[in-house]
């Protein structure tokens, strides 16, 4: 009875969708029909490298590090990093 299933399933030729990752680490977004077992109609379209938003992010994030670091050096200069600064606490650095 299931082989029966699959077989009426592939007399409609079905749409396909997928992401995936090839080997650079870039985003793909892939689009096929299939029909009695066979492909045909494939669209690949390349969205994105997971790579260039993982720099972007650690770009970010370093910059406001050393927006933050800045900050609490000028506040260090003038005296008033704990009265500024509450109960955060400070990296020093080792």
């Amino acid at each position: 009875m299931n082989k029966l299933y699959l077989c009426f399933w592939q007399l409609f030729p079905l749409t396909y969708r997928t992401f995936y990752l090839d080997a650079q680490g870039l985003l793909h977004f892939a689009v096929w029909k299939m029909w009695f077992g066979r492909c045909y109609r494939v669209t690949d379209v390349f969205v994105d490298s997971y790579l260039t938003a993982l720099d972007d992010t650690i770009k970010t994030l370093r910059a406001l590090y050393a927006e933050a670091d800045r900050i609490v050096q000028t506040f260090e200069r003038q005296g008033s990093a704990e009265t500024c600064l509450g109960s955060l606490p400070v990296d020093r650095g080792a």
